[in-house]
């Protein structure tokens, strides 16, 4: 009597679909825990606001998110408007101007502009011999800040 014992694998198959079920499990209690408790360092609106969430965040509700800069030169000063959504000035702020290196050397550097009239910020233009002044450009009031890209051309 010959009884050949054949192996089917059927140790393997329960191994197999017992991990995937252990893996199914630990999977949906670490979403369970996630979703129960949140840190409260995690701001809810992050993801409504995507890559630019740090340039218009505000903890009041977003205060700054439809304010505007206008840079212009005027003279040898470099002027610069900020307006809210209505079109009334922003008083109060600071504005830097971060300048980026020039293609002719320039050295970079912050400008920092001034109030000069309610919602126009000023400072000297530098008198580097360049037509054109690129950067970025910063205001930030209270806890609301705007941020651009600026080039003013001479």
């Amino acid at each position: 009597m010959n009884s050949s014992h054949v192996d089917t694998g059927k140790s393997w198959k329960i191994s197999i679909f017992g991990f995937i079920g252990l893996f199914v499990a630990a999977t949906v209690a670490s979403l369970v825990v996630a979703g129960r408790n949140v840190s409260r360092v995690v701001d809810t609106e992050y993801y409504n606001h995507g890559l630019h969430y740090a340039e218009t965040h505000s903890r009041k509700g977003n205060a700054g998110k439809e304010w505007t800069m206008n840079a212009s030169l005027v003279g040898n000063h470099l002027q610069v408007v900020v307006q809210d959504e209505v079109g009334m000035p922003v008083t109060g702020g600071r504005l830097v101007y971060n300048l980026d290196r020039g293609t002719g050397g320039r050295l970079a550097g912050n400008l920092q502009l001034s109030e000069s009239s309610p919602g126009m910020y000023r400072t000297l233009r530098p008198d580097d011999g360049q037509s054109e002044l690129r950067g970025i450009m910063r205001f930030t009031r209270g806890e609301a800040t705007i941020v651009g890209k600026v080039t003013v051309i001479n």
